[in-house]
């Protein structure tokens, strides 16, 4: 953890700079996955699951917003979020238009993993002065099909099945 402390102003910015960047990048990256997966190719037949972790969120996130906005309801079946490198969806009114996106999107399950003790997290809100979402449960209240998991309870848990 000293290293966070060691990081300069220029730093800082510079590491910001890089972020920005990359999410302007996976922004454009799932407005592209979304029109190929509009068009069901590779699979014509069959719904997807989406995986992400990090900033590849902001990558499922707005291609679930452009499938939204291309009226394509039958293309995904589930996603998961894995410690998220977007902002955390915490205001009623995001509540309220993300839950119509993922309501009309995905047909499965959405699952939000978060860690309060993921660090890189921690450079990414001093960065982008936005709390994420794989720090804290995607909503206060999960909406019906949701599910929210702490990563490190799930670790934990893990460690006691294995002794």
């Amino acid at each position: 953890m000293e290293f966070l402390f060691d990081l300069t102003v220029g730093t800082v910015e510079q590491v910001s700079k890089q972020f920005k960047s990359a999410k302007k990048k996976a922004i454009v990256a799932g407005k592209l996955l979304a029109c190929t997966l509009a068009l069901r190719f590779p699979f014509r037949t069959q719904a997807v699951s989406l995986v992400c972790f990090s900033l590849g969120n902001q990558v499922v996130q707005s291609c679930l917003e452009m499938l939204h906005d291309l009226g394509a309801s039958d293309v995904i079946q589930n996603v998961t979020f894995i410690a998220a490198a977007t902002p955390r969806i915490d205001l009623d009114a995001l509540n309220a238009k993300f839950s119509r996106i993922f309501n009309s999107v995905v047909r499965g399950q959405i699952k939000n993993l978060y860690t309060k003790s993921d660090y890189i997290l921690l450079l990414y809100h001093a960065c982008e002065q936005e709390y994420p979402l794989g720090r804290y449960p995607m909503f206060g209240t999960p909406m019906a099909g949701m599910q929210r998991t702490n990563l490190l309870a799930l670790a934990l848990n893990t460690e006691e099945l294995a002794m």
